[in-house]
């Protein structure tokens, strides 16, 4: 059905099933979920985004909201952690502005769905276990 209404990118299997999810497997409603934000992503303008943003401001952004990817949880996820109590937004309005941030996060969360979760799903079942280990 998204081939016929002209969709052609993220149209795999995971994918896919993401939004069947998302909609409680009514194929309707997930169609009309891919397509909403597939449109929202044009208007964005994720993809020449993903391609092109730097945050150079990273760094000091960091000092006032530390969250960081550390290892993979037993099933492969990648574990995220945020410190919220060290959260400054005046600080961080100081050195970014709020659509900076937000297109970070755009990013950001692209980088989740690929190359991070297939590059934890490749990691070897035998080094789960190391991993859980080594956090205790």
């Amino acid at each position: 059905m998204l081939e016929q209404a002209g969709y052609k990118d993220r149209l795999d299997t995971l994918t896919l099933l993401r939004f069947l999810r998302a909609r409680k497997f009514n194929v309707e409603l997930s169609k009309q979920m891919f397509i909403n934000n597939e449109k929202w992503r044009k208007e964005f303008g994720t993809d020449d985004l993903v391609r092109t943003f730097k945050y150079t401001e990273k760094p000091q952004m960091f000092e006032y909201y530390p969250q960081y990817y550390h290892k993979t949880d037993k099933d492969g996820r990648p574990v995220y952690i945020e410190h919220y109590g060290k959260i400054d937004l005046n600080a961080m309005y100081k050195i970014s502005t709020a659509d900076r941030m937000l297109q970070n996060l755009v990013v950001e969360y692209e980088k989740v769905s690929d190359p991070r979760l297939p590059a934890c799903s490749r990691k070897p079942a035998s080094s789960w276990k190391h991993a859980v280990l080594s956090w205790t």
